[in-house]
C-alpha cells in the first residue's frame, strides 16, 4: 500500500507490526530515527520499548508497532494497543500508546517527515490495512515539546481535540549550582538539619552505583526499600517488588543502560544499610527520575530529600547532564523549585459513524469541562 504525499512527493506505506517481535526487526530503524533528534527522551529510545517488550509486551496480545516508510526506509514509528471500550452503550475502538510504566509518551518521528504526513498515511491506510480497526486514536500524556504536539494543528483530514491533563517538573542543573542557586533557603535549612541527625544516629554514606555486576546488588536494595513503606500498604500495592512484571522490567532497563553506565543507582546508606535509594536512568544530557524509596521509619530525618540533595548536586557538576526530569508533577516536587512543561492529550477521529458520535460526545464534556 502507498499514497502520494503531495507535500514532498515521496510515497509513504504503512505496516503494523507485533510489538513483542516489531522491536527487534525495526531496531536499526528505530536508533537511526531517535538519533536524528538531539532531545529525543526515554521513551523514544529503542532500547527502552526492547525492555518493554521483552516483559509486559510479551504477555500482552493487543499491542503493536504502526510504522510509516518512505520507500524502504522507516521514518515513523508508534507503539500503540488496541482497547475496546463501551460508550452509552456503543463499541469504540481505541488506539491508545502501548501501555509502558512511565506515564509519559511521544511519537518517534524522522526530521525527514513531518506529523501531518504521519497521519494523512494513517488516515488513507490503516482501515485498509484490515489489522487494526479503529474509530478513535487517543495520543495520552504529550510533552507540550513532543513530536506530536509541535505539530498536532496541522493532523490534516482528521477531527480532533486535545486537553491539559497536567504538568512535567523537571530540574534545570545547567547552572552549576543549582542547590545554592534556585531552592529555598528554607529547604536547605532543612536539609543541613536532616544530615547533622543522621551524622548523631551513625556513619551515612552516599553510594552511585552504573556498572556490572555492583549494579545487582545494589538493585536489590533499591527494590527492598522501594518496597518497604506506602508503597506495598497503601496505594493499591504500587511497590515494583510485589509485581513480577515491573520487577523483570526495571531488571531489563538496568541491564539494557549500565552497558554504557547510564544506568544510575543512588543510595544513602547509615551504617551500611540502604535506607534511601533512587533508580535514574541517563539519556541525551538528561537523567530520568524513575522510581525513589525511603525507610519512612526515619521519615522525620527525611532521607529521600537528603539522598535528592545529593543526586542533583552531582548532577549539576556533571558537564554532560542538563536537567532532572521527574516524570511527574507530584505536590512534594515544588519545593525544588522545578521548571514546568504542559501535557496534553490529543485524539484523533475516524470519520465513521462511531467516531463522529464519539468526538461530538468528547466535544461537549471538553467545553463543559473548560467552562468549570
Amino acid at each position: 500500500m502507498t499514497t502520494d504525499n503531495t507535500d514532498n512527493g515521496a510515497a509513504l506505506s504503512l505496516q503494523v507490526l507485533e510489538i513483542a517481535d516489531g522491536v527487534e526487526t525495526i531496531y536499526e530503524d528505530w536508533l537511526r530515527i531517535q538519533g536524528e533528534r538531539p532531545a529525543s527522551t526515554l521513551f523514544q529510545f529503542p532500547g527502552y520499548f526492547r525492555c518493554y517488550a521483552a516483559t509486559f509486551g510479551a504477555a500482552r496480545g493487543d499491542e503493536r508497532i504502526i510504522a510509516v516508510y518512505r520507500g524502504p526506509t522507516a521514518v515513523a514509528l508508534i507503539p500503540v494497543r488496541l482497547v475496546v471500550e463501551n460508550r452509552l452503550g456503543m463499541t469504540v475502538n481505541v488506539l491508545k500508546f502501548a501501555d509502558t510504566p512511565i506515564p509519559l509518551h511521544d511519537a518517534i518521528l524522522s526530521l525527514q517527515v513531518t506529523w501531518s504526513d504521519v497521519v494523512g498515511t494513517i488516515r488513507t491506510q490503516l482501515a485498509q490495512s484490515n489489522k487494526l480497526p479503529w474509530d478513535v486514536i487517543a495520543l495520552n500524556t504529550v510533552l507540550e515539546d513532543g513530536c506530536i504536539a509541535q505539530d498536532f494543528s496541522s493532523s490534516g483530514g482528521f477531527l480532533k481535540l486535545k486537553r491539559r491533563v497536567g504538568y512535567n517538573n523537571f530540574i534545570d542543573l545547567s547552572q552549576s549550582d543549582y542547590i545554592n542557586d534556585k531552592v529555598s533557603a528554607r529547604l536547605r535549612k532543612n536539609l543541613r538539619r536532616s544530615r547533622k541527625r543522621l551524622a548523631d544516629l551513625g556513619d551515612y554514606t552516599f553510594e552511585t552505583v552504573d556498572q556490572l555486576p555492583a549494579l545487582n546488588a545494589a538493585f536489590e536494595d533499591f527494590l527492598d526499600i522501594e518496597s518497604s513503606g506506602w508503597k506495598s500498604r497503601r496505594g493499591g500495592k504500587r511497590a515494583i517488588k510485589l509485581h513480577a512484571d515491573q520487577t523483570a522490567f526495571y531488571s531489563q532497563l538496568m541491564q539494557e543502560f549500565s552497558e554504557t553506565g547510564d544506568c544510575n543507582i543512588h543510595l544513602l546508606k547509615l551504617d551500611g544499610k540502604t535506607i534511601a535509594a533512587n533508580f535514574s536512568i541517563r539519556t541525551n544530557r538528561t537523567f530520568y527520575s524513575l522510581k525513589s524509596g525511603y525507610d519512612e521509619s526515619l521519615t522525620k530525618i527525611a532521607p529521600g530529600q537528603v539522598l535528592r540533595e545529593y543526586v542533583f548536586t552531582r548532577y549539576s557538576a556533571d558537564e554532560f547532564v542538563e536537567k532532572c526530569d521527574l516524570i511527574s508533577d507530584y505536590p512534594w516536587q515544588s519545593q525544588w523549585r522545578p521548571t514546568q512543561r504542559k501535557v496534553y492529550d490529543f485524539y484523533l477521529f475516524n470519520k465513521s459513524v462511531i467516531g463522529l458520535v464519539t468526538y461530538a460526545i468528547m466535544s461537549i464534556r471538553f467545553a463543559l469541562g473548560r467552562k468549570s
